[in-house]
């Protein structure tokens, strides 16, 4: 039985008693109908993303010791902050792949040693964030999708030094996942 079927108590003298709002206490129902009213207003004027599926490209899975670091943005050099890190075994799903192309080399500091020239292309993934994959960082560095409002970072699938370019990622296909 629900809380309505049960039969009401009854009252010791039978006879219905009706109130009526008091001018100084508007009636309970009102009350919640207008707050109901107010959050329906707020919630159409707020910029609210629709939740509808991503559509992503694939699955990874993180296979060096290392881990890998996600950024805020796809270009390495023109990131400001780490906004979190995967550790080994991790898998998300990836939304983009781009190849990120070794930074040109500079003519003038060629015998100089510049970093730049010490640098590989690599593979960029855009994933998708957990959201314990930002513990510690500020989640308004995060971009965020714009179809289902979850949060998304970059991550490369080696390591762009290129005295060290170790494998951190492998693509999963429907079989590995």
């Amino acid at each position: 039985l629900s809380w309505c079927q049960f039969p009401r108590p009854k009252s010791k003298h039978n006879k219905t008693k009706t109130t009526t709002a008091s001018p100084i206490m508007p009636d309970v129902t009102d009350q919640i109908d207008s707050i109901t009213n107010e959050l329906a207003i707020e919630d159409a004027e707020e910029d609210v993303i629709p939740s509808s599926p991503l559509k992503y490209q694939g699955r990874i899975r993180i296979t060096s010791y290392k881990g890998a670091t996600i950024r805020e943005v796809f270009d390495i050099d023109e990131s400001d902050y780490v906004i979190g890190k995967l550790s080994e075994g991790d898998e998300r799903y990836f939304l983009e792949k781009k190849v990120l192309p070794a930074p040109p080399s500079d003519s003038e500091d060629d015998e100089s040693g510049s970093e730049d020239e010490d640098c590989v292309a690599v593979g960029r993934y855009k994933i998708v964030l957990n959201e314990h994959d930002c513990i510690g960082c500020s989640h308004e560095f995060a971009e965020r999708d714009t179809t289902s409002g979850k949060m998304v970072g970059w991550i490369s699938d080696r390591g762009r030094l290129a005295n060290d370019p170790y494998f951190i990622l492998k693509e999963l296909d429907d079989m590995n996942a």
